[in-house]
């Protein structure tokens, strides 16, 4: 949330001012690398991709199924997830939650190679959307 001159919101809130705004440098976002889907797949011992990064690079999935939970899905949260693993993984919400439509106890599939967006819209629910092509044409 950014403050006015005013002292009013000028997002998320009442309208204010600014008198100026200076930004400098690059604006970056935390992210984790190296990142190893847990083998074996299943929702419950899924490797837990960080709730206070939002970039995630999964490096080893070794097999099939091989499997990464999102963190809670909280409304405006977004998730940059990439697989550059062997094999295609599997990716789960928490507890009762979707992705997609698909309830968390069963995932949804992200193929090797493939970058997605991962967007929480409504509380309890990911939605995501792949960079590049269409993943079922891959």
């Amino acid at each position: 949330m950014w403050r006015g001159a005013s002292g009013g919101n000028t997002a998320g809130g009442s309208p204010g001012t600014f008198t100026s705004l200076t930004a400098t440098g690059l604006f970056t976002q935390a992210g984790e690398d190296g990142i190893t889907a847990f083998a074996t797949g299943g929702q419950t011992n899924a490797t837990a991709l960080s709730a206070t990064k939002n970039l995630h690079r999964v490096s080893v999935c070794a097999t099939a199924g091989d499997s990464v939970k999102l963190p809670a899905a909280l409304v405006g949260q977004a998730h940059f997830v990439r697989n550059d693993g062997a094999a295609a993984m599997q990716v789960f919400g928490q507890a009762t939650e979707t992705v997609d439509g698909v309830a968390s106890a069963t995932g949804v599939p992200h193929p090797t190679g493939m970058a997605c967006w991962y967007v929480c819209t409504t509380a309890g629910a990911w939605n995501r959307t792949f960079s590049g092509v269409n993943p079922t044409l891959r």
